[in-house]
């Protein structure tokens, strides 16, 4: 039990149990993510919303982990849901939109 408080390596800060809970959590998450794509015979089909400034470099970043003569990504530019919308923060604002996207915001009757 001594172990689970005990700080999780050399040079971190976190306890064994808080490095477990945050390793838990991510893969919880990049499940949830994984289930949401859509599985055929010789394909996996995913849908997701990139920034325009971000799209050529996401594109490269993808095809770099793919394999050599197959196709890996295909850009539909459909739009037939609204894409959610972008705050680019700074150091000061990133607080307080952090707080917004936690808890969302009043709505007063």
């Amino acid at each position: 039990m001594a172990q689970l408080v005990e700080p999780y390596g050399s040079d971190c800060t976190l306890t064994r149990i808080e490095y477990l809970k945050a390793f838990t959590v991510k893969e919880k998450t990049i499940y949830q993510q994984l289930s949401l794509l859509n599985e055929f015979s010789n394909f996996v089909q995913g849908f997701a919303y990139i920034a325009t400034e971000q799209c050529e470099r996401t594109i490269q970043e993808i095809q770099s982990l793919s394999k050599p003569n197959q196709p890996s990504v295909q850009m539909i530019s459909r739009q037939s849901k609204r894409p959610p919308t972008l705050f680019k923060t700074n150091s000061f604002t990133a607080t307080a939109q952090e707080i917004v996207e936690t808890y969302g915001t009043a709505r007063y009757q």
